[in-house]
């Protein structure tokens, strides 16, 4: 249907096509298409157009219209297709660090730490002695069955059904009834050559 407008010059209502699409956008393919002065990233292996097409919420269904054209690449499809693919077993330093340590050296190692060192105690995580480490956190713990102070360590996994089985075929000593876990806990505990305690957990 035609619009009709009025000259404004004359009287008379003068007939005039309304324009179909703005000179700068047109349609391709279902997709809404701009000039664009900046620069986008595209994914590896595709070669940076000179126009920058987003979805259109007006997507040409009809086959007809797309058939012959290349089928768009779709990003979230690609990304759900990466995420599905299995990751390989990784380890990493985990954030916490403690310190077991037996009363008779208890208050000395304390003053050490919050006294002469002058380390950040976290006071959030009160009655525990908790200090700023770096980029990690030291807990110091009162354990009245010991005769000297041990180091616990935490090591960070992104599958912990998976290291449990990689760490029993390497024939390391698992340790669980060292300390109780939280339940619902996804973790456990484990023994290094030299019998220093590792927390191995996902988080």
């Amino acid at each position: 249907m035609r619009a009709r407008y009025r000259s404004p010059n004359t009287s008379q209502g003068v007939l005039r096509k309304r324009p179909t699409t703005a000179p700068n956008r047109r349609a391709m393919g279902g997709f809404s298409c701009s000039i664009v002065d900046r620069p986008l990233a595209f994914a590896p292996g595709f070669t940076q157009p000179d126009r920058y097409c987003a979805p259109s919420p007006f997507r040409v269904k009809s086959e007809s219209l797309t058939a012959g054209r290349s089928k768009p690449f779709d990003l979230h499809q690609t990304a759900m297709t990466q995420s599905s693919t299995e990751m390989p077993l990784h380890f990493q330093g985990g954030p916490n660090i403690a310190l077991k340590l037996p009363p008779s050296v208890f208050d000395d190692t304390l003053t050490f730490y919050r006294d002469t060192l002058r380390l950040p105690i976290l006071k959030e995580h009160s009655p525990s002695q908790v200090f700023q480490f770096g980029q990690s956190l030291l807990w110091l713990d009162r354990v009245e069955s010991l005769s000297q102070a041990e180091v616990w360590l935490q090591i960070v996994t992104n599958d912990t059904a998976a290291a449990r089985e990689h760490l029993a075929q390497a024939s390391v000593t698992r340790c669980d009834e060292i300390e109780e876990l939280p339940e619902g806990f996804d973790g456990f505990w484990v023994l290094s050559p030299s019998s220093i305690v590792h927390l191995i957990s996902s988080h």
